[in-house]
């Protein structure tokens, strides 16, 4: 249709770069994380934020209500696996397979 002669964006100039972040936190903020979530229990007297802390760190994942809306049918303890089945994505509903840490 020829509605515009040329590139009307090809002599924009960006000075930003992508940039991959890891949300893994250094190991000073590990730790720091680490040592106020030991102190936090539910009335349960479980230690919710420290459990959630470590699965997240050790199955790479960086999404806490994906742990936090799971149920004990997603948890496969035999298979070692956990199936994350919500998620807006089709990469986002997935099976996990356990560290055995976690």
């Amino acid at each position: 249709m020829r509605w515009r002669e040329g590139n009307p964006v090809r002599q924009i100039t960006t000075r930003a770069t992508a940039i991959c972040s890891n949300p893994r936190a250094d190991y000073e903020e590990e730790k720091k994380y680490f040592k106020a979530a030991s102190d936090v229990v539910d009335r349960n007297g479980r230690r919710n934020l420290y459990d959630v802390g470590t699965i997240m760190l050790n199955q790479g994942m960086s999404r806490p209500e994906e742990i936090m809306s799971a149920r004990k049918c997603d948890l496969d303890l035999s298979a070692s696996t956990l199936a994350i089945p919500g998620g807006k994505s089709r990469a986002a509903r997935r099976t996990l397979h356990l560290t055995p840490k976690v």
